[in-house]
């Protein structure tokens, strides 16, 4: 892989977007958001499930942050996580996949079941992190170093894992009803409402 090629960002920042929107997606909840995406948005149905990491580069930090995000067919990564934090100028980043889940496979977890894998899971006696699992952690790692030290002045490097926050506080649901903007000026549009 060319290094252009290597540090191009794949992230859809309009359409994650769109997701975090028509999904109701919540800061800091990315494996639910990600599941919910996938379930909701029928553009996404053939898409990975991926868990991993992504390399975030800020004003003065590298921060590389355990994440799941969901990845199309041809490679693009819709995130709808990301974009609740970083305007399309922030959000500079780079994602290392460690686990990822075929369509046939994320359709089979639930929103609680995710993390699959984590960090702390290094801590553990006895418990070890998959071999691409480590891989995707030290290639992120070593990729923040690099563009840390080649700022002037150099950045810090931060590594947040994970809160799992999936399974602690699911996020609420949004429901909507779109009309088209004919419909609505006409007053033929109908409003129902959720449960």
């Amino acid at each position: 892989m060319s290094r252009e090629r290597e540090l191009r960002s794949p992230l859809r920042y309009a359409a994650s977007l769109a997701v975090a929107w028509s999904t109701g997606a919540v800061p800091h909840h990315c494996y639910a958001n990600v599941r919910n995406a996938l379930d909701e948005m029928p553009f996404l149905h053939d898409a990975f499930l991926v868990e991993g990491f992504l390399l975030w580069e800020q004003e003065t930090r590298c921060v590389v942050i355990e994440h799941a995000w969901c990845q199309q067919q041809q490679g693009s990564v819709i995130d709808p996580s990301i974009v609740l934090l970083a305007s399309i100028r922030q959000a500079r980043c780079w994602y290392r996949p460690g686990i990822i889940h075929e369509p046939s496979a994320w359709r089979a977890l639930a929103a609680a079941d995710l993390p699959t894998v984590h960090l702390r899971d290094r801590e553990e006696e006895g418990a070890s992190l998959p071999v691409s699992y480590q891989e995707a952690y030290q290639t992120a790692l070593s990729l923040a170093h690099r563009f840390a030290e080649a700022r002037v002045p150099p950045k810090e490097v931060v590594i947040e894992p994970s809160l799992a926050l999936a399974s602690l506080h699911p996020p609420f649901r949004l429901h909507t009803h779109v009309v088209s903007s004919s419909d609505w000026l006409t007053g033929t549009h109908h409003h129902t409402r959720e449960p």
